[in-house]
């Protein structure tokens, strides 16, 4: 008998249009963009956590408060002085000094423009003059708004390592007219030899979670970084483009 070759002939899916391959990766690559919707910009979370509850942290405090018997004072103190503290570093505040301070540095840019010598005592006059002799495209524009804002963009990282350092300067003294931190991390240390590392851990990280959102640094950056913004969208009336095209036109590489 002659045998019987079986011959398998391709499944219909092999001669089809591969367009679902095609959305499958569009929807991998959506799913990888972390800005696929404007909730994703503004921070919206899917879930918040219960711990981070209001109703949720003072039952815990007071389950601890019991937990402490006659020292339940501790926690009290403790609760206290987070919150005055906290309260000494609000957030609005924090905006504000961000973009006072953008402002102060941009006068340092716009001194350097004009050759004048009024602030060269400042400790970056030095840096950003060398940043503006290394980019001399920065003179070929006419206007002088284009000409700070280029300086301010190129200089824009130097400006905000030195911001932040006197900023954290200004709120760690700040921080020490109402909370001693010696006494704070004393008290912690009792609390947590009465009940516990875990649950004196625990107390920590719902006082972040409900009360500290957002800390005060990211918030100061981020004014920063908003002020910057300005400046990069900053369109140049000669050219019709926006300053970073200008930038982007001229890097090397």
């Amino acid at each position: 008998m002659l045998g019987l070759q079986v011959i398998k002939t391709p499944s219909a899916c092999a001669f089809e249009d591969t367009g679902n391959s095609r959305l499958k990766r569009k929807k991998g690559r959506d799913f990888m963009n972390i800005f696929r919707t404007p909730a994703d910009i503004l921070g919206c979370r899917k879930e918040e956590s219960p711990k981070a509850s209001v109703d949720s942290f003072l039952f815990f405090a007071r389950q601890l408060r019991s937990q402490l018997g006659k020292k339940g004072y501790l926690l009290d103190t403790y609760v206290s002085l987070f919150f005055e503290t906290v309260n000494e570093t609000i957030a609005l505040n924090a905006a504000e000094d961000g973009f006072a301070a953008a402002e102060q540095y941009r006068e340092l840019c716009n001194s350097i423009l004009h050759n004048s010598d009024a602030q060269n005592d400042s400790p970056l006059y030095g840096r950003i003059l060398k940043i503006f002799n290394e980019h001399p495209f920065i003179t070929a524009y006419q206007e002088t708004n284009t000409k700070k804002a280029l300086l301010y963009s190129l200089a824009a990282d130097v400006i905000m390592a030195d911001s932040v350092t006197e900023y954290v300067k200004q709120q760690e003294y700040s921080i020490a007219k109402v909370m001693d931190i010696v006494q704070f991390r004393d008290i912690y240390r009792e609390i947590s030899m009465i009940i516990g590392d875990e649950d004196a851990e625990e107390l920590n990280c719902r006082l972040k979670q409900t009360f500290l959102v957002t800390q005060l640094l990211p918030i100061y950056r981020q004014a920063f970084r908003n002020d910057l913004l300005f400046k990069l969208t900053w369109r140049d009336p000669e050219t019709s483009r926006q300053v970073f095209q200008l930038i982007l036109d001229n890097l090397p590489g």
